[in-house]
């Protein structure tokens, strides 16, 4: 029994991820650019899921006679040069660009973080070998190997999305591994193997948890990329096909007009803009709380305490570099 409660505390203290969630919230909000990426993402994403309440006319609509329209109440955002609403295609737009980058960024943190959990617990030829292709990967720019992976399978949603996540896994497999390289040889892992457990279920319940505050951080820089990735390639008429509205193919249609109409261009770059900085801060500030070096380091509104996010136990294995 002592084991297991010294393995557990181990874990916790090494982890460094907050057991109190609503306190790790409160701290992630507590400072003006969490409050402003939590605050956003959460509008962006309840006016984009909402879409279908939201909008005021389909959005492939077309009216030649209302081309070019001006914001009024009956279109928000005025009309295209073919007069469909500019309202409704960015909320439909979004969910396509949105949801597009999501499936990328979620993708390629299963397959890469599994990747790096197995070779980083297991070691040996399998890590070398695999290493190496990571390297490979990584030696190439991951935007140019993406665009030659379209140029062979074509434009399309779904081509996008395994262009996009060949080349993105390998940055979530060599943050797992790195940190990896280090659980393994804790104490926690030992009292695991002690008591009989196997090594799938060390790496699941063990190793895996111990580096979720690495991934939630690279999760949140990895998305704001892959919706800039999203973007490109539908810009460059090799993602989301018209006449489906997407953010990067709006831009891309609206170019021809930008003299006329610039805001046809300026809306939906400004939502990608948004939604790309508000993932960057708040991945930026998910960092300061779960990195147990900077965590004594935060302060409160109104200059108070530093508020511990890790349990007494915890706080002090780390303070006196491992448990007694």
């Amino acid at each position: 029994m002592s084991v297991l409660v010294t393995a557990r505390r181990t874990r916790l203290a090494v982890s460094g991820v907050s057991l109190r969630r609503p306190r790790a919230f409160r701290l992630v909000v507590g400072s003006p650019h969490g409050a402003f990426a939590v605050g956003a993402l959460t509008l962006v994403g309840s006016v984009v899921l909402l879409a279908p309440y939201l909008h005021t006319y389909n959005p492939d609509r077309v009216d030649v006679m209302q081309r070019f329209a001006g914001p009024s109440w009956s279109h928000l955002l005025g009309t295209d040069w073919l007069g469909r609403d500019e309202w409704s295609r960015l909320l439909y737009g979004g969910r396509a660009s949105l949801g597009a980058a999501l499936v990328v960024a979620v993708a390629a943190a299963v397959v890469g973080s599994g990747i790096g959990v197995v070779v980083g617990y297991t070691g040996g030829i399998l890590d070398t070998l695999m290493m190496r292709i990571v390297d490979s990967v990584m030696a190439l720019p991951a935007i140019l190997v993406a665009f030659a992976i379209l140029a062979v399978l074509g434009p399309g949603f779904g081509n996008l999305i395994l262009a996009m996540v060949s080349t993105w896994w390998v940055g979530y497999a060599r943050v797992v591994r790195a940190r990896v390289l280090i659980l393994r040889e804790q104490p926690f892992v030992d009292a695991a193997r002690a008591i009989g457990s196997t090594r799938g279920r060390i790496m699941v319940h063990h190793i895996l948890r111990g580096v979720r505050g690495e991934l939630t951080v690279y999760f949140g820089l990895d998305f704001a990329g892959a919706l800039l990735g999203v973007a490109s390639f539908s810009f460059l008429g090799l993602g989301v096909n018209p006449p489906t509205p997407e953010w990067g193919n709006m831009l891309s249609a609206a170019e021809p007009y930008q003299a006329r109409d610039p805001w046809l261009m300026v809306i939906p770059g400004l939502a990608v803009g948004l939604v790309a900085l508000s993932a960057y801060l708040l991945a930026d500030r998910v960092r300061d709380v779960v990195d147990p070096s900077i965590q004594a380091e935060l302060m409160s509104w109104g200059g108070r305490r530093p508020v511990p996010i890790l349990a007494p136990r915890a706080s002090a294995t780390l303070k006196g570099g491992g448990p007694t």
